[in-house]
């Protein structure tokens, strides 16, 4: 039924009959999935034997394999009852599928059965604008550049952390985690630990030398006096071998004394569990608006979270060296700033005596900008305690069990809306789960209250939306790609989905009467920049998925289909980039040219895989006017470029290529009098001759927004979200399986304004890479815990993300080249996080598919669809009855 590797179900069937009847001779029925073994479905292949192959005999199989088989296996990949339901299913498929062999057997049921598993291999496009032949040969900014580290990466010769070599007297951590989810910690006994072969040392919260105060506290680091959530760290055990490191950890004996616990969000809501003062942002007149409407209905969603899942887990090498304090820290982060800064404090020692860099990371999305702190605290004080070199790489198991995931939202919405799809009001309250650690939650609770209100592209007038953090004991709510976005546009979907079905009118129709016009304001009084982009992407998108005519094909297909539904969705798309804090939208670079005419460029930005160092060597290129292959960047750090901000929120082309730019364009004035003393010079020889004529071929850059693009919710008809936006649009069509829940997504057609797009290849291979992302999130992946707070979807064997089969069958993606006066990097715009916006339609084609479903069962009211919209919930809702 998946791709896990442990199926939710799986089955071998077969069928003898006796020669040339419909008579059983023998039926065998055998599942995986149900216990810990196969199971074979003994009575049910005695009870049939001599009776015929006929509709009445699979009515009576499949209400006796609810009683035979008793489900016994943990809850991950489904309910006990949705793997009962799966039985029944599975053995109607094959009984359908033996039917076309008995040619004499007659049978009422419709034999529409292709299965949305078997799929044909993937095609897809990608359209993006050449540059005009005007266009300096040299100058690459805007042309299709293959990624820096391509074909390194591709070959395995890329160098991550862990692909360091060890000192000769390196040691290993492994950390030691609490194995409750909320309890006092009694005693730590680790002498049997410290006393196995290889032991150095146990760490725990006393040899914190001094305490951390950052994003996270000291108490992130290692547990004091109680454990907050499962999987909380309590110690390390430090070895001269990981085995023996992870060996030891296993006899570290914790006592502890259980406190109560809330184990979800859902029991924090019902115990109203908030933390004081919810953020509340009221514009317009929502009563007023409510009077007004012609159509006023309640309706509430779930949105669960995300593990960040990595390729390359946590991992940081810590090098004392043996002089005033000073050590080096090699880590894997998206911000060395907060990592060299918690490192500082912890060891109380200056920031400048801790050297923090990075080359590239395996995969970031979020979870490590501040997951890494800890990491790199904690190497940090095994190097300084045993003034050894450390390196602390953490397991699968541990990293996913330690680290923060998504948050998880629920949101409760009233809606006012006309006849004609128009909203004219919506009242929002929205709960996040603020684990046990909602100081980041707080934070960005605010920020997604003004997206809610009035920054998706929408005319919203009379909006009130009070934001509830609350507290949970589970793992740390943490950011990830468009985290702080997402959820308010989910919400806003879910709202203009309901509008649709319950007028029964088009939803495009209901997006087209909503989308702000050319001079409309939002509900604090700005004006969007660049409205008619946001136009122009939406009838690309109608015209290029060929949406109406689709529409019709969807509808005639359920009209003959039974047992498959499939469905259609289109969405417009508005985007911020960044974040609206003036401290977060600064950038710094360092540029040197040297003798022999090759130039080294240093910036505050990590390397992701997003191609960041690619298209900023592509900037430095264009303002040097020199060849790319002249140009490198050989890692990040903060030696070059102090105080840097994190990699996040599309923002690192934006400020560090600013940043970059600038730092040349101050070396291009410095070279600029031999230039013109030597025109039919070559680059080598001015940059010779400034040498020799003792000018500085050294430049630092540095970029900031201005000061009135930052947001205060406080005072939120102040200052501005951002300094532009993106825009896009997308239509998605998927097919159900309403038997089993099973769908694959038939066609994508996304379209994308990035402004004047900096490298077209990696922005739409951005943009593919961000959809399927997202797919996960609204559909696969599902973080599931047990009764007692343990992480259960611990590792890849149990926590789905996407796979080859899932890549849709027809992925069409282009982007669509605007003009922006606001756009900030050569008529750029930030790409990262806002194509995976696209795949909220994913959701909603569902839910389109299962309306159709659910019709057909005689069910036409308002329902329910959360996120993740896994194959047990479309299932459940679906309500298709065999029998």
């Amino acid at each position: 039924m998946t791709d896990l590797v442990s199926a939710t179900i799986n089955s071998a069937m077969r069928v003898k009959f006796n020669p040339g009847t419909n008579i059983i001779k023998d039926l065998v029925l055998c599942y995986g999935g149900i216990t810990n073994k196969t199971v074979l479905a003994n009575q049910i292949r005695e009870q049939t034997r001599g009776r015929e192959w006929t509709d009445d005999t699979m009515s009576f199989v499949c209400g006796l394999l609810g009683d035979e088989l008793n489900v016994s296996m943990p809850s991950v990949g489904g309910s006990s009852n949705y793997k009962r339901s799966l039985t029944t299913s599975i053995f109607f498929k094959f009984y359908i599928n033996v039917q076309p062999s008995l040619r004499s057997t007659e049978s009422d049921i419709v034999h529409d059965l292709a299965s949305v598993r078997h799929r044909p291999l993937s095609s897809g496009s990608q359209i993006f604008e050449t540059l005009p032949e005007y266009q300096d040969g040299i100058d690459f900014v805007g042309k299709p550049v293959l990624h820096k580290s391509a074909f390194q990466q591709a070959t395995g010769e890329a160098m991550f952390c862990d692909d360091l070599p060890t000192y000769s007297n390196e040691v290993h951590i492994a950390l030691v985690t609490g194995k409750r989810v909320h309890a006092k910690i009694l005693s730590i006994d680790a002498s049997k630990a410290k006393s196995m072969p290889g032991v150095k040392g146990f760490l725990e919260y006393k040899d914190i030398p001094y305490p951390v105060d950052g994003y996270i506290t000291t108490e992130g680091i290692f547990a004091h006096e109680k454990v907050l959530y499962h999987g909380h760290t309590i110690g390390a055990i430090v070895a001269e071998t990981l085995e023996q490191a992870m060996a030891a950890r296993q006899h570290v004996h914790v006592a502890y004394e259980d406190l109560p616990a809330v184990l979800n969000l859902e029991s924090a809501i019902s115990e109203k569990r908030y933390r004081p003062n919810p953020k509340v942002l009221d514009v317009g007149d929502v009563e007023t608006g409510f009077k007004e409407a012609d159509l006023v209905f309640e309706g509430e969603m779930s949105m669960g979270s995300q593990e960040h899942f990595y390729l390359e887990p946590q991992s940081c090498i810590a090098v004392p060296t043996g002089e005033a304090g000073e050590i080096d820290i090699t880590i894997s982060t998206q911000c060395l700033n907060i990592v060299q800064a918690s490192i500082s404090q912890m060891l109380g020692v200056p920031k400048n005596r801790v050297r923090c860099h990075v080359k590239r990371v395996g995969g970031g999305f979020g979870g490590k900008l501040f997951c890494s702190e800890p990491v790199g605290a904690v190497a940090a004080l095994a190097a300084t305690k045993f003034n050894r070199p450390a390196r602390l790489i953490l397991d699968r198991e541990t990293d996913m069990r330690k680290t923060g995931k998504s948050i998880k939202f629920h949101a409760k919405y009233k809606v006012g809306c006309n006849k004609d799809g128009k909203i004219l009001a919506h009242e929002v309250n929205l709960y996040a789960d603020g684990s046990f650690f909602s100081r980041l939650t707080e934070t960005y609770i605010g920020i997604q209250l003004l997206f809610l209100v009035c920054d998706q592209g929408y005319a919203f007038n009379n909006v009130k939306a009070t934001g509830y953090t609350c507290e949970t004991n589970i793992n740390m709510g943490m950011p990830i790609r468009a985290s702080i976005t997402i959820p308010s546009m989910v919400f806003t979907q879910a709202i203009i989905n309901d509008v649709a079905l319950r007028l029964e009118l088009p939803v495009e129709q209901v997006h087209e009467v909503n989308m702000l016009k050319i001079g409309d304001l939002t509900p604090l009084g700005r004006e969007l920049p660049d409205v008619p982009t946001m136009h122009s992407c939406w009838l690309r998108c109608l015209e290029s998925s060929n949406y109406v005519e689709k529409r019709k094909i969807v509808e005639e297909y359920n009209q003959k289909s039974k047992w498959n539904k499939r469905g259609l969705y289109i969405t417009p798309i508005s985007r911020n980039v960044g974040v609206p804090v003036h401290l977060w939208s600064q950038g710094a670079a360092l540029v040197n040219i040297y003798t022999d005419g090759s130039v080294w460029v240093n910036h505050g930005g990590v390397e992701l895989g997003q191609g960041l160092h690619t298209k900023l060597i592509q900037v430095a290129s264009k303002v040097l006017q020199v060849p790319q292959d002249v140009i490198h960047i050989t890692e990040t750090n903060t030696d070059c470029v102090p105080n840097a901000q994190f990699t996040a929120a599309s923002t690192g082309s934006d400020i560090f290529g600013m940043a970059v730019k600038n730092a040349c364009e101050k070396l291009i004035q410095r070279l600029a009098p031999y230039k013109e003393s030597n025109p039919k010079g070559q680059w080598e020889d001015w940059v010779l001759a400034a040498y020799n004529g003792c000018t500085s071929l050294s430049a630092t850059g540095f970029y900031r927004h201005p000061k009135e693009y930052n947001w205060d919710l406080e005072n939120p008809r102040e200052g501005n979200f951002d300094k532009y936006y993106v825009y896009g649009a997308v239509a998605v069509e998927v097919e159900v399986d309403c038997l089993t829940g099973a769908h694959r997504v038939l066609q994508v057609d996304g379209v994308m304004d990035f402004g004047r797009s900096l490298n077209p290849t990696i922005d739409i291979g951005q943009m593919e890479g961000a959809f399927m992302m997202g797919y996960g999130l609204f559909v696969l992946e599902q973080v599931v815990y047990d009764d007692e707070g343990r992480l259960l979807t611990k590792d890849a064997a149990t926590y789905k993300i996407p796979g080859v089969r899932d890549i849709p069958t027809k992925f069409n993606m282009q982007i669509l080249t605007s003009h922006s006066d606001e756009a900030i990097l050569f008529g750029s715009k930030g790409v990262g996080e806002p194509p995976l916006h696209m795949s909220i339609a994913v959701l909603f084609a569902i839910k389109d598919a299962i309306a159709a479903a659910r019709k057909d069962a005689g069910i036409e009211q308002p329902f329910q669809l959360n996120s993740p919209a896994n194959a047990e919930q479309i299932h459940t809702l679906c309500s298709t009855k065999i029998m």
